[in-house]
């Protein structure tokens, strides 16, 4: 496999770059918006928030360093073969970065789909590739170590392409999951303008995983069809801005799931309570029915839905 061609498409890098910049705008008013909105949130979520943000913030820094390197920088008192051949250190460390934030925020959505599906299984079965595609993508990173310069950086090339493979099927099984949950249980929406419509589609796609999953096959293809030029890198950029502020759409948006949140724990309530006996042989002066009632009232304050 011959290296990178850096004077095709050299600009790709820097398109990439130009709109994760403004993806982490976004990311970063979204931040503000979750704790002046919910200052009442738990701590483990505002930690884990933060944590999002501060990976995000490392990768905004080290995508600006690639930059610097391949555009202006363009291998200052470095051999051109050498420059050609081998990729800049800073991506190297950005890769990290990315990863991790796309790890978090895939665990994240792998939690959601437990608490809104209806079948459990499909959540079971969904931790399976993530776990194998986040296994390839360790020893990818381990690779990249080893194996900085082409030709050798090809022997890693298989276990990215396993990685992303793994984690197609899992990004893929969380965007059905939640698209459908949401359109099943969400009253038929009605749009008086076609503006409205647009966001109601854009923010379907953002807030259930769709727009993470549409990421991750749009960089695996061009690292496949065109992985000789920049053009994945410029992809790769947008990724983890992507996952974030997917993840925080949705915490941000999450009236609407509390709502599926609710209506899941009322049915596993009506179901426990016919399971264990029907309903028209509970005695009229028995109170376990009021009781019921008063549980499935209580459901937005239960732990399960209280930071939806």
């Amino acid at each position: 496999m011959s290296g990178p061609n850096q004077l095709r498409y050299s600009g790709a890098p820097l398109i990439g770059y130009a709109i994760s910049s403004v993806l982490y705008g976004m990311l970063c008013g979204q931040v503000v918006w979750f704790f002046r909105r919910y200052p009442n949130e738990h701590r483990y979520m505002k930690y884990f928030v933060a944590f999002i943000l501060l990976t995000e913030t490392g990768n905004f820094f080290s995508g600006f360093a690639v930059l610097w390197h391949n555009l202006i920088r363009r291998g200052f008192a470095m051999p051109w073969e050498k420059f050609v051949r081998c990729g800049p250190w800073a991506l190297h460390v950005a890769r990290p970065f990315t990863e991790t934030t796309c790890l978090l925020v895939e665990a994240f959505f792998i939690r959601r789909m437990w608490i809104f599906a209806d079948q459990k299984r499909l959540a079971q079965f969904t931790v399976l590739p993530f776990l194998c595609g986040w296994g390839c993508t360790i020893a990818y990173l381990v690779g990249m170590v080893k194996y900085s310069c082409f030709p050798q950086i090809a022997r890693n090339r298989p276990l990215l392409v396993a990685s992303y493979c793994f984690r197609i099927i899992s990004d893929g099984l969380i965007a059905f999951t939640m698209t459908y949950t949401l359109y099943k249980r969400s009253t038929r929406m009605s749009f008086t303008s076609s503006v409205r419509t647009v966001r109601g589609l854009i923010g379907w796609m953002v807030t259930t995983g769709l727009l993470m999953w549409l990421s991750a096959i749009a960089f695996i293809v061009t690292q496949l069809r065109v992985g000789n030029t920049l053009i994945p890198i410029g992809v790769y950029f947008l990724r983890g801005r992507i996952y974030a502020n997917a993840m925080l759409a949705q915490l941000n948006d999450r009236e609407r799931y509390r709502v599926l949140a609710n209506k899941t724990r009322t049915m596993d309530i009506n179901i426990e309570t016919t399971t264990s006996g029907s309903i028209e042989q509970i005695p009229s002066g028995d109170n376990s029915l009021e009781q019921q009632q008063d549980d499935i009232e209580m459901v937005p304050t239960t732990p399960s839905t209280r930071n939806l």
